[in-house]
């Protein structure tokens, strides 16, 4: 019988900690007093509740709006179908809000999706780099023949959102997201510029 390579044995833990065949992985895997199929089973519990915890710390005002149950049912979902590809915790749910905008079970709430986009906006906020302006004395005092080669980056920090759905009305206090949660405002489209020194919303 072939040893399995390092790349097949991933695989098929991969494969088991994601809700598929486990036979694969519980044949690499030593019981020593525990069946294999239980070990991975802890592993995956683990697994589940560390993602579903990253998701919900990311997306606060999404988990309050949608009820946790449901949260963790769509955190659920999302996390089978879209694993974290790398070590980073605070990565992981790039892409979560695009996942509950094509969601069957939350396609009717359809200013989620925006919501999440948002919180995405400031989490990306918080852990951007820190920039420095440029100082306007020293464009000034540029030769004029210089300022056609100049380029300029936008701040890291900086997320534009252009929401047609709606956004509830909502304001930062202390790096978080606090949401007035009024029925009438989850409708009304609007432009949010989030940035790392604050956040301006105009309807």
């Amino acid at each position: 019988m072939a040893v399995p390579t390092l790349r097949e044995i991933e695989a098929g833990l991969t494969q088991a900690l994601l809700g598929g065949d486990e036979s694969p992985a519980a044949a690499a895997v030593l019981g020593d007093g525990l069946e294999p199929g239980a070990r991975l089973q802890l592993y995956r519990h683990h697994v589940f509740t560390t993602l579903t915890a990253t998701l919900q710390g990311t997306y606060p005002v999404v988990c309050q709006l949608v009820d946790a149950r449901f949260f963790a049912y769509a955190a659920d979902q999302y996390i089978r179908r879209h694993p974290p590809t790398g070590p980073c915790l605070f990565e992981y749910g790039a892409s979560f809000p695009d996942f509950l905008g094509q969601f069957e079970p939350s396609r009717p709430l359809r200013y989620i999706p925006d919501v999440g986009r948002l919180e995405w906006a400031v989490h990306t906020a918080l852990h951007a780099d820190d920039a420095v302006p440029v100082d306007p004395a020293r464009l000034r005092g540029l030769p004029e023949d210089e300022l056609p080669k100049l380029t300029f980056r936008l701040e890291p920090s900086l997320t534009f959102l252009n929401s047609r759905a709606g956004l509830p009305g909502a304001k930062l206090s202390n790096g978080s997201l606090v949401d007035s949660f009024r029925p009438a405002s989850l409708y009304h489209p609007a432009c949010v510029t989030c940035y790392q020194t604050g956040m301006s919303c105009r309807n």
